[in-house]
């Protein structure tokens, strides 16, 4: 295969449906097949990978390959309550890493299901397919906003977006592979995040913009690269649930990659913080969704560079060097 034709044919024409056959070698064939497969879109594929009946997740599910190097878990502080629309085990593992005692339900459980186990918060799952087929989740999710805390991840985030009304776009190229910079417009920081997904939230659609939250700017921009130029964290006014910051954005394509709702406790990105693989830069998230259960108005306001280090055995000499640096 010449994979460098193959990269310039995807950078011009957008991802699409292919076809790899060691079977069929006739290409007028393979191609009538891979056109007549279903497209991605309107795919609802959370149902297809998400769990039958709820499950708990403990620290002892980490692997033997990890727990070598892996500080003990500490005592479960918070009862969380996870949807399973594909959910990795390493993105459990780090919830129970940062102090949550996990129980995993079906993607279309209901809020009030949900709430009736009393949570002291709510996470939602990366998974695959078109966040606009899976409203049996974010119909309950726009139950559950402003009820009890709120952390999503990737599908997660996108069911946030749907919940507060948001367009959903589908990429034109996606975004795939462990080297994408992502800008925290919070802290200046920049994370080398590892994502998968073909979909994306349209922040402007989630909202005008409230001037005196966002510099004194009144128009919305679709590249989002503007507001890492202006050192500002816009913030919406949304229909449904209040003021929404724009918390992350993507360097490379100028896409949102996390939201912060400001009236209620939530709060989400687009990428994947677990490092399963991939980088660590954004580990911090876990230890955020820790303290928005606390109650912490400052629960995004953490030095990644020494929370990273957190929950390994070499973790405390580290910071310790870090901190004496």
């Amino acid at each position: 295969v010449d994979t460098r034709a193959l990269v310039r044919h995807v950078r011009d024409h957008g991802a699409q449906r292919a076809i790899v056959s060691t079977v069929d070698d006739d290409v007028d064939s393979l191609l009538a097949k891979v056109r007549a497969s279903a497209s991605i879109v309107g795919q609802n594929l959370a149902a297809t990978v998400s769990c039958e009946r709820p499950y708990a997740h403990t620290a002892y599910d980490a692997p033997d390959s990890v727990r070598f190097a892996l500080a003990e878990a500490p005592a479960a502080r918070f009862k969380v309550i996870a949807y399973d629309c594909g959910v990795k085990r390493s993105i459990l593992d780090g919830l129970v890493r940062a102090g949550c005692s996990v129980t995993c339900v079906p993607w279309d459980t209901s809020a009030k299901d949900v709430l009736a186990q009393h949570p002291d918060g709510v996470f939602l799952s990366n998974g695959p397919g078109d966040p606009d087929a899976v409203s049996g989740t974010y119909s309950q999710v726009e139950k559950l906003l402003g009820q009890v805390p709120m952390f999503g991840i990737c599908l997660g985030h996108q069911m946030m977006g749907k919940a507060a009304g948001a367009d959903i776009e589908k990429l034109k190229f996606g975004h795939r592979g462990g080297n994408h910079p992502v800008m925290n417009l919070l802290t200046r920081r920049v994370e080398i995040t590892a994502q998968n997904h073909g979909f994306g939230v349209l922040f402007p659609s989630m909202g005008e913009l409230a001037p005196e939250l966002s510099g004194g700017y009144t128009e919305h921009h679709d590249d989002l690269r503007f507001w890492v130029r202006a050192g500002i964290a816009p913030v919406v006014r949304n229909e449904r649930f209040g003021r929404i910051r724009l918390t992350h954005v993507n360097l490379n394509d100028g896409t949102v990659e996390g939201v912060a709702f400001l009236d209620v406790p939530a709060f989400c990105v687009q990428y994947h913080p677990e490092a399963a693989p991939g980088p660590t830069d954004a580990h911090y998230l876990f230890t955020a969704f820790a303290r928005l259960m606390e109650g912490r108005k400052d629960y995004l306001d953490i030095d990644i560079a020494a929370d990273r280090l957190a929950g390994w055995r070499f973790g405390a000499e580290a910071a310790k060097e870090l901190a004496n640096a």
